[in-house]
């Protein structure tokens, strides 16, 4: 199944690469049959020298240095000596007591010298036949050939091993993806690619990239850190840490101006900070502003100790920032959604349908829905690549059986639909946190428990700064009554957004209710702002009950009854269907009979 091949939760920092191309090859082993031409020992430092002694490549004699120590390194067989530890002290001449937790230089010359490379891949090296890779979270580099390269030596010669140590070809890097990108915003020359939505592909024009997403620039940060000169380059790697943890919200594209460019900006956002380091942490104030109307959108200070080293620290930091300007509820969600009021359905981007649908799921109404959900379909068929729009499009049309919208009959077709939708998602942008947590409702409804939570899993791994992702994985879980996973996450979710959708406080709700904290789980319940879902009226119900409070009760009721006229004798059967816990339905029906609801015990009833 397309699940079981795909979803292996990652952590939060290993590049994810298909195992389906990945092997290892071990001296005086050969790969197996099946393996990709790998090039050679030769060929690797062929391919070095033509790199080091290139213009093209524009980084400093420390990172070129660096550069031939991690590759020969690895073409002797040695990788797994490759750390921060040993390129500090071997290349850059630091001392024995090196601590990479308190001194991120060789982070900071690493993100350089992968950009170097990536620069000079677009441009001289464009048409080299080998590709040299370091990728992020690693020291050890990648060797591959360029795709044309790769079909051409596939072919002519056997499959010989050399003494690399391991060789990964991650699809994602190649280079005719980066140079597609930056072509693709119109950015060359004006800024480096600093990461890619996984909804870019190869294929993408102009037009369509527009289309998918808003660009946004980091600029380096203004960072006033300790006197000493390793620690000057801060603000690069804080600015560093930030970009990666934004390229994670696949609607947004993330670049960084050359060092010292002063052009004017081409892309729709551009975030500036400054701030300090020091013993105690870090402090940085942040602004995200419209370079073309020359305004601030809007601005957010932060703070964070370095008593767990700086490196995580600055992980820490950069998350949050993350979650602040891209979040649902942030300024560029914010911006987008103003500049969307007067767009018309059939008017509106793909971008802009997927943001619309965004939108109206917090607080679902079947008119808006139904209308999001039309120009979702609109969407894939003017870019039928883009896989954040089927992935929305697959989770409003699990909402037509969520929100109650057909009969549970008709759920089988509806939920079949959707899954067409995710699994295409997937298959276009497996590294989009979106398809799974797609793939996630979808076999949720379907009663497929197991894989819907790991496909939650996946998404939140893909993107653990989006606190939306965390939320709907815990909200499942407390729907099997598991409160040890649940709760962590709802509270970790709703302390970085406390806006989330209401729908999620349904289960805070249900855990305060089990639990005998009756007073609690009611003024969760009247949080709950879903005057057209039955569930936080019953929420509340039962709850208003425990705590005595009968008119309340009995006001939603009412309420129930006037949404779902048969809820009374559907209600065990429907819960059934959305897969709760045993226990829960059995509290839920229990407390709706002592609120005054005849409700039926048995399915079908």
């Amino acid at each position: 199944m397309l699940i079981e091949s795909i979803l292996h939760p990652a952590s939060r920092t290993r590049r994810l690469i298909p195992d389906s191309v990945i092997w290892r090859v071990r001296k005086g082993r050969s790969p197996e049959p099946s393996a990709k031409a790998v090039p050679t020992q030769d060929e690797i430092r062929r391919q070095l020298d033509r790199i080091v002694a290139n213009a093209a490549f524009e980084t400093s004699q420390r990172n070129r240095n660096f550069l031939r120590y991690v590759v020969e390194e690895t073409l002797l067989g040695r990788a797994e000596r490759i750390k921060a530890y040993s390129v500090a002290t071997v290349v850059f001449q630091r001392d024995a007591d090196f601590d990479p937790q308190t001194d991120p230089i060789v982070r900071i010359e690493a993100s350089r010298l992968r950009r170097a490379l990536d620069h000079y891949y677009l441009a001289a090296g464009r048409t080299d036949p080998v590709r040299i890779v370091i990728p992020k979270g690693s020291y050890v580099p990648v060797f591959e050939y360029a795709p044309a390269a790769a079909e051409t030596m596939s072919a002519a010669r056997p499959r010989t091993a050399g003494r690399v140590a391991t060789l990964l070809v991650p699809p994602y890097r190649a280079a005719i993806v980066v140079c597609a990108t930056v072509a693709l915003l119109g950015l060359a020359g004006t800024y480096a690619i600093y990461g890619f939505s996984p909804d870019r592909t190869a294929g993408n024009d102009h037009a369509v990239g527009r289309s998918r997403g808003v660009s946004l620039a980091v600029r380096p940060f203004e960072v006033t850190s300790f006197a000493s000169e390793r620690d000057r380059s801060f603000g690069d790697s804080i600015a560093q840490s930030v970009g990666d943890a934004l390229i994670r919200f696949p609607e947004i594209f993330v670049f960084a101006p050359p060092q010292g460019s002063d052009s004017p900006e081409s892309t729709d956002y551009v975030v500036t900070a400054r701030g300090e380091v020091n013993d105690s942490g870090m402090r940085i104030s942040v602004a995200l502003s419209d370079p073309r109307k020359r305004r601030i959108l809007w601005s957010g200070q932060f703070e964070e100790t370095t008593s767990g080293g700086m490196v995580k620290g600055m992980d820490e930091l950069a998350g949050r920032v993350a979650r602040a300007i891209a979040g649902p509820r942030g300024p560029i969600m914010a911006d987008q959604a103003q500049k969307m009021d007067s767009v018309p359905v059939d008017k509106a981007t793909p971008y802009q349908c997927v943001v619309r649908y965004d939108i109206v799921w917090r607080r679902p109404d079947a008119a808006q829905i139904a209308g999001a959900r039309a120009c979702l379909q609109r969407a894939v068929r003017i870019d039928p690549g883009y896989a954040s729009a089927h992935a929305a499009l697959a989770s409003a049309t699990v909402d037509r059986a969520r929100f109650r919208e057909v009969r549970r009959s008709e759920w089988p077709a509806v939920l079949e639909a959707a899954l067409a939708s995710a699994q295409r998602a997937i298959e276009l942008a497996p590294q989009n946190p979106r398809t799974y947590d797609a793939l996630q409702n979808v076999k949720w409804l379907q009663g497929d428990i197991e894989q819907s939570l790991v496909a939650g899993e996946r998404a939140l791994a893909l993107n653990p700064n989006d606190p939306e992702l965390a939320a709907a994985l815990g909200f499942r879980y407390g729907l099997r009554a598991d409160w040890g996973k649940a709760m962590p996450l709802l509270e970790h979710a709703f302390a970085d957004d406390p806006n989330l959708p209401s729908l999620y406080r349904q289960v805070t709700a249900l855990h305060y209710y089990v639990a005998g904290r009756y007073e609690e789980a009611l003024a969760e319940a009247n949080r709950i702002d879903l005057p057209h879902y039955v569930y936080g009226h019953a929420l509340r119900a039962i709850a208003s009950a425990k705590t005595g409070q009968a008119e309340l009760a009995k006001n939603s009721l009412q309420r129930i009854l006037a949404l779902e006229p048969n809820f009374a004798a559907e209600a065990v059967d429907d819960l059934r269907a959305r897969n709760l816990h045993p226990s829960l339905i059995q509290a839920i029906v229990e407390g709706l009979k002592a609120a005054g609801l005849n409700v039926a015990d048995h399915a079908g009833g």
